[in-house]
């Protein structure tokens, strides 16, 4: 099986989900790179 594992994949697509609806609301869109840069 390739790719990451369920509960990781489930993390990064958290922290996704997290910083686009925060980028959004706010409307800086800067706020979803400072959210995602620890998946980096």
């Amino acid at each position: 099986m390739a790719g990451l594992a369920r509960n990781s994949a489930l993390h990064v697509l958290a922290a996704l989900e997290g910083a686009m609806l925060t980028a959004n609301v706010l409307e800086d869109p800067s706020l979803f790179d400072k959210g995602t840069a620890a998946l980096a």
